[in-house]
């Protein structure tokens, strides 16, 4: 059984999810009762977009092993990915009773509050993740969009700065720090930081559409207009392929 989830443990590393599935299920018919075999399996699903196939085995591994943090966890993004927001919430809350130290699981309870409109519970939730891991780009990204929303631009920038510290490619983070630094008059600051965006992503519509609107204030009314152009024709393309 162990070499099987070896090798599926590669595959799946390799984004191989179907061939890891198929080699985990054959641990867990050599070892029926094995938590570790059904989580293996519930993993590869969850890979998979097979949310409630994976929570059925990561709830078979609990009732076989109720102490392991991470099939909570787990079973707590695909609830989250389904939409059940309290049964994801109740999960990741027993993982963190199991395991204090998980910085990803008070970061996916804290998106859970924050678009439930719980803020102090996010805020709180973001900022315990970052304590554990300073590395947590995502905790601070969501923190920061919080702070952006407060009007607190100062702050938020200075989050959306670790966030990009930590993920240099995140053109989301370069185009919501352009709007903060915009808010506080740096606008060819904010321009800089949406033709990075551009630069990762020449598909992302909102930062074009948000360039724009900067170009316009300043007056550059030719370069607002392609942008602006630029923008709906994404934005057209994407509801071609949807």
């Amino acid at each position: 059984m162990e070499s099987l989830i070896e090798q599926g443990d590669q595959l799946l590393d390799n984004d191989q999810g179907e061939e890891a599935r198929m080699l985990y299920q054959q641990a867990l018919s050599i070892a029926p009762t094995s938590d570790l075999a059904q989580f293996k399996l519930g993993a590869a699903w969850l890979h998979l977009g097979e949310y409630q196939k994976s929570i059925d085995c990561f709830s078979l591994a609990i009732e076989i092993e109720a102490d392991v943090a991470e099939s909570y966890s787990n079973r707590g993004i695909a609830y989250s990915a389904l939409g059940e927001a309290s049964a994801a919430i109740s999960d990741f809350s027993q993982a963190l009773e199991l395991d204090p130290e998980d910085a990803e699981s008070y970061c996916f309870r804290g998106s859970l509050y924050d678009d439930m409109g719980n803020i102090p519970a996010a805020l709180a939730d973001y900022s315990r993740s970052i304590e554990l891991d300073p590395e947590q780009s995502a905790a601070f990204n969501n923190r920061a969009n919080i702070y952006a929303d407060m009007g607190e631009d100062a702050a938020a920038i200075a989050d959306y700065t670790s966030a990009i510290d930590y993920n240099p490619y995140d053109a989301i983070a370069y185009t919501n720090r352009a709007l903060s630094l915009h808010n506080q008059g740096k606008s060819l600051e904010a321009i800089d930081d949406l033709n990075q965006a551009i630069a990762f992503a020449a598909e992302y519509s909102t930062a074009y559409s948000e360039r724009a609107k900067i170009h316009l204030a300043l007056g550059n009314t030719t370069a607002a207009a392609a942008d602006q152009s630029k923008a709906l024709e994404l934005d057209d393309e994407l509801s071609e392929q949807e």
